[in-house]
């Protein structure tokens, strides 16, 4: 894993491991992950859970594979040495291993860069391919938490998987 950082706080930050990639997400980056997100719209639309609030410091990371933009990472809601995570992937670029790749890179950051303690994934159930990526990272499932973020528009029950990173 290569990492660079240029700046203070507000600083670009760019991670890849072989053939994936993450970086700061740059002003034209979103509005490429804003074209690839509603040309996945139905796709990720039963997964894509609207956060209750993302909190003061959130940390968005855009995806690449071979340089091509291909989801996002996102941590958010961070506080009190705790966070949230939350991703997407291209469908047409699932099953690849390029979000367990993508996520794992941002974790090796949180863990270096913001001294973290634990992420936590919230995952709709039924999203057994997020479940298998959060699992292969090594997060652990604490609890099941019923109608917990809207979904679709309608709230909808979550397992709660955490990973401790000290």
């Amino acid at each position: 894993m290569r990492q660079k950082d240029f700046g203070d706080s507000g600083s670009v930050v760019a991670l890849s491991d072989s053939l994936v990639s993450v970086s700061s997400t740059s002003m034209a980056e979103s509005k490429e992950l804003v074209r690839i997100e509603l040309k996945n719209k139905l796709h990720l639309k039963k997964w894509t859970a609207e956060p209750p609030t993302l909190g003061r410091e959130v940390h968005i990371f855009t995806v690449r594979y071979c340089d091509e933009i291909v989801g996002q990472v996102v941590l958010w809601g961070i506080e009190d040495r705790k966070c949230s995570i939350s991703y997407w992937i291209d469908e047409n670029y699932c099953g690849q291993g390029i979000g367990t790749k993508a996520v794992g890179l941002v974790i090796q950051y949180a863990k270096n860069n913001l001294e973290l303690y634990t992420i936590e994934a919230a995952i709709r159930e039924g999203n057994f391919s997020s479940i298998r990526l959060v699992e292969k990272l090594g997060f652990m499932l604490m609890g099941r938490k019923s109608k917990y973020l809207f979904v679709d528009g309608q709230p909808r029950d979550h397992f709660i998987y955490y990973l401790q990173l000290i």
